[in-house]
C-alpha cells in the first residue's frame, strides 16, 4: 500500500473522498478457483462448487395468492455516505433507509458489504448524475460468475401482516473504461485504463435457499439503471417473517492488461408490498344479497344480486354458488344448478323459496354464506274450486 500514496499531511486529507480508491494487488489477484467451475446451463446459471442450484422454494411453501395494490419502494441504499482511506476496510456507512413498510408489519435491511473486508475493501466514486457517491469495488477477471468474497451482499427482511412479496430489485452499475483519481495523493501509475468487467451476476436466497439467479448481464461504461422483476415469481411471496439475501458480482474482464479491474454500484432499491391473506377467515366476509320479492300467486321475480359485495378476499379469487330450500327438497339447502355468478335470475316461480348465496375466496376452499331472503308467494288462486249447488253465503261463512 505504501506505493499508492504520496505523503499525507493530515487526517483531513486522508478523509477526503476520492472518486475511486486504488485497489490492492492482493485484492486484484484474488479471483477464485476457475477450475472448480463446471458447465453452464440454459437457465443462466452455473453449476459449480461456488454456486448452488436454483430451488423453486416458493412453489411448495406458498399456497396463497397475494396481489399488493402498490409496487412500493420498501428499502433503499443511496451509498452517499461512502468513505475511503482508513474507512475503506469497513462497510458500516452503507446502512439502509426504509422508504415504506408497504402494508407490512415490518421491513428491515442489512448494510451493503463484502466478506473479508480487509482484502475486499471498497472506495468511492462520483454518484449517478454527478450527485453524491457510489461504491467502487474490485471485480473477478474470470469469464464465469464466481460468487466469492468479491460479491457485494445485502439482505431484506419482511414481516407481513398476512402475506406479501418482493416485486423488484433496482440499482445503477458502471464499468468505466478509465480509472481516474481526483486526488494528488495517488501515484500516477495507479491511474489509467480499467481492465473492466464486462458482465455481472445477480442471485437471491430466501432464508438461505437459492431461489433466483441471473448470471449473464452486460455491464456499461456509464451509469445504467438495472432492474430485475420478481412480480410473477411465487418464490418471492411470503406469509411469515422472511429474509432475502441479495448478491451482486462483476466478472469477465475485457483483458486489456491493465492492473485494475473495478466495478461501480449506486442507488440500490428493493420494491414490494404486503396484503391480507385470503385464507384468513377472520378478514373475509361473504357480503349480502338483494332481491327479496313477494307476490300474490305465481310470478317472474326480479334478478337477485350480491349486495353488499364480499370483502376481505385480498387478492384471492371469489367463487359464487346460489342455494335454495323449499318444501320440494325437505327444507334443506341445495345448490342451484348453473347459478355460479354474483347475480341470479330465478325465472318463473310457482312456490315460495328461501334463497342464500355461498361465497368462497379461493384458494382457501371454505364457503361462507350470506343471510337468507325469500321469494314469497302469499296465496295461490290459480284453482278456485267449484260449488256443489247454488248457495247463499253470508259474510263470514264458508262455502260448501
Amino acid at each position: 500500500m505504501k506505493r499508492m500514496f504520496y505523503s499525507i499531511k493530515s487526517w483531513e486529507q486522508k478523509q477526503a473522498i476520492l472518486l475511486c480508491l486504488v485497489l490492492s494487488v492482493l485484492s486484484i489477484a484474488q479471483v477464485g478457483n476457475a477450475s472448480a467451475l463446471e458447465s453452464y446451463d440454459s437457465k443462466k446459471h452455473y453449476s459449480s462448487t461456488f454456486t448452488e442450484d436454483v430451488t423453486e422454494a416458493g412453489n411448495s411453501l406458498s399456497t396463497i395468492s397475494c396481489d399488493p395494490s402498490e409496487n412500493t419502494k420498501l428499502i433503499s441504499w443511496s451509498l452517499d455516505a461512502c468513505k475511503n482511506y482508513d474507512d475503506a476496510y469497513y462497510y458500516n456507512e452503507f446502512t439502509p433507509h426504509v422508504n415504506s413498510n408497504g402494508g407490512c408489519t415490518d421491513v428491515s435491511g442489512s448494510i451493503v458489504s463484502r466478506n473479508n473486508p480487509n482484502i475486499n475493501f471498497h472506495s468511492c466514486v462520483l454518484g449517478v448524475g454527478g450527485n453524491g457517491y457510489g461504491m467502487c469495488i474490485s471485480a473477478n477477471i474470470e469469464d464465469k460468475p464466481l460468487y466469492n468474497d468479491k460479491t457485494l451482499r445485502f439482505s431484506v427482511t419482511v414481516n407481513p401482516q398476512d402475506a406479501g412479496n418482493l416485486s423488484k430489485l433496482e440499482f445503477y452499475e458502471m464499468s468505466p473504461e478509465q480509472v481516474e483519481w481526483q486526488s494528488n495523493f495517488y501515484a500516477a501509475e495507479y491511474q489509467g485504463p480499467n481492465n473492466r468487467p464486462t458482465k455481472y451476476g445477480v442471485r437471491v436466497k430466501k432464508n438461505g435457499v437459492l431461489i433466483y439467479s441471473s448470471d449473464i448481464n452486460t455491464t456499461t461504461t456509464s451509469w445504467s439503471l438495472e432492474s430485475f422483476d420478481f412480480t410473477n415469481d411465487p418464490d418471492f411471496q411470503v406469509t411469515t417473517t422472511t429474509t432475502f439475501h441479495f448478491e451482486l458480482v462483476a466478472y469477465d474482464a475485457i483483458g486489456n492488461g491493465a492492473a485494475l479491474s473495478v466495478w461501480d454500484v449506486d442507488n440500490i432499491s428493493v420494491f414490494g408490498g404486503c396484503c391480507g391473506d385470503p385464507c384468513d377467515a377472520t378478514s373475509f366476509s361473504p357480503g349480502g344479497i338483494s332481491g327479496y320479492s313477494i307476490n300474490c300467486g305465481a310470478f317472474d321475480p326480479p334478478a337477485m344480486s350480491s349486495s353488499p359485495a364480499p370483502s376481505g378476499c385480498n387478492g384471492g379469487t371469489i367463487v359464487y354458488q346460489w342455494q335454495e330450500k323449499n318444501a320440494a327438497n325437505n327444507w334443506q339447502w341445495v345448490d342451484i344448478a348453473g347459478a355460479t355468478s354474483s347475480t341470479w335470475n330465478p325465472g318463473w316461480t310457482t312456490v315460495s323459496n328461501w334463497i342464500r348465496l355461498g361465497v368462497k375466496c379461493e384458494p382457501c376452499g371454505t364457503w361462507k354464506y350470506t343471510e337468507s331472503t325469500d321469494i314469497h308467494i302469499n296465496h295461490n288462486y290459480t284453482n278456485g274450486g267449484t260449488l256443489s249447488s247454488d248457495q247463499c253465503i253470508c259474510p263470514g261463512s264458508a262455502a260448501s
